[in-house]
């Protein structure tokens, strides 16, 4: 029964925890559930996909735990009707909102199809969610299998299990940059110089991984060999300061032309060198440009190495940038993002900035990006309140809803 289906993702999600550290994302969440429901179910099942959610919260609450992605999108192979998939949709909108309204930051995300214009009720739940600090992600390919942090687990083909994704490798661009001389072909000579060592030193730790499976280390990956597969695990590097880098090669006076025109020389030489590395080695490697915690470890020792005066910094965070943020004004920004950030593809993470959005703006900036980008997340800036985790406008100074002064700023994921 349904409550016995949504007790066993609980109970997964409870052991893959303990073996994975970045995050767990659940494909195929609507053909899993649909075996359960019909439509006399499917109205009083929301309390017990808002406990599912609540009890996955529950087991992944540290820090260190790794957040949890559930995947919407629908396989094209499925049997079900447009109105029954509209409803289901909505029965998890619904429960999804209810949950992040009871936690102060969700480690729960959505990925979703992108949504027809037309379906007004669900287009009008989704924007309330991300406005009320809902994580969500939206897939325009159903072929694309990504993961919320970005991960593109499509590179690995004809693979119909769930499986492993090794990216915990960055390369901090513009460290090379500084060491460059503004010189382009010197620093993308540099780029595949440590892309070598970091195509050595995934390729050995997948080894490792192997190793400890066989022996029986690693227990759930080794039994449910039917859920997860080790057999192929993309290896995929992380290029952390991109952007960072071009300025200190051209200076931030450069066109935007010129800025796409040298990012996606960069992207190219480096897919270059790791597809014949990929080769060689029989690996798939990919490359990505996703958030993890080398921003803030790279930008901090190479402040203590070249000084504040040299390093760039151009994020808010005080950090190099990785994920791009695409606000609806800079029109020429989102142009020089689509001429190389396709490229990438071991995984991407671009945000859509609904802060001070209307819905209008928001069906038209999702239509106007969906036609190049397949894979992209909304962001809406907030702070959270420490004291009841009531969810309050940036600029605000004390919580609209218990008037505590104990707020922070709501985290990108």
């Amino acid at each position: 029964n349904f409550s016995d289906g949504i007790t066993n993702i609980v109970l997964l999600t409870t052991e893959l925890s303990k073996e994975i550290n970045i995050e767990i994302a659940y494909n195929n969440f609507i053909e899993y559930i649909i075996s359960f429901l019909d439509n006399k179910t499917l109205t009083s099942s929301k309390e017990k996909i808002i406990q599912m959610f609540k009890m996955i919260s529950q087991v992944v609450s540290d820090d260190s735990n790794p957040c949890v992605s559930i995947n919407l999108t629908v396989q094209k192979n499925l049997k079900i009707d447009q109105k029954q998939l509209s409803n289901l949709y909505k029965l998890i909108l619904e429960s999804y909102e209810s949950y992040i309204q009871i936690v102060a930051i969700p480690k729960i995300t959505l990925i979703i199809p992108q949504i027809d214009s037309q379906n007004t009720e669900l287009s009008k739940k989704i924007f309330g969610i991300i406005k009320k600090g809902g994580y969500i992600a939206i897939n325009t390919n159903p072929k694309n299998n990504f993961s919320y942090t970005g991960i593109n687990k499509s590179i690995v083909k004809n693979n119909a299990s769930g499986n492993i994704v090794l990216h915990a490798v960055s390369i901090n661009l513009p460290r090379l940059a500084y060491e460059s001389n503004k010189d382009d072909t010197y620093f993308r000579a540099k780029v595949n110089l440590i892309l070598k060592t970091a195509i050595s030193a995934l390729s050995t730790r997948r080894e490792i991984i192997d190793d400890m499976i066989g022996k029986g280390l690693l227990p759930l990956l080794n039994i449910n060999t039917g859920i997860i597969s080790n057999q192929k695990i993309p290896l995929i590097i992380n290029l952390t300061g991109l952007d960072e880098a071009i300025d200190s090669i051209l200076g931030t006076k450069a066109t935007t032309k010129e800025r796409g025109k040298l990012a996606g020389k960069i992207v190219d030489t480096a897919m270059e060198e790791i597809t014949n590395s990929g080769k060689k080695l029989g690996e798939e490697f990919g490359l990505s440009s996703i958030a993890d915690d080398s921003a803030k470890r790279f930008t901090n020792i190479d402040i203590e190495k070249f000084g504040k005066a040299r390093v760039i910094i151009k994020s808010e965070s005080k950090e190099y940038q990785q994920s791009i943020i695409l606000n609806l004004e800079e029109q020429e920004k989102i142009e020089e993002v689509y001429a190389y950030m396709n490229k990438f593809k071991g995984g991407r993470s671009i945000y859509l900035d609904l802060s001070n959005s209307t819905i209008k703006n928001f069906l038209e900036i999702t239509a106007k990006v969906a036609k190049k980008m397949t894979f992209f997340k909304y962001y809406c800036k907030l702070k959270v309140c420490i004291s009841c985790a009531a969810k309050n406008v940036y600029n605000t100074e004390k919580c609209s809803n218990c008037n505590s002064t104990l707020l922070q700023e709501y985290p990108v994921r």
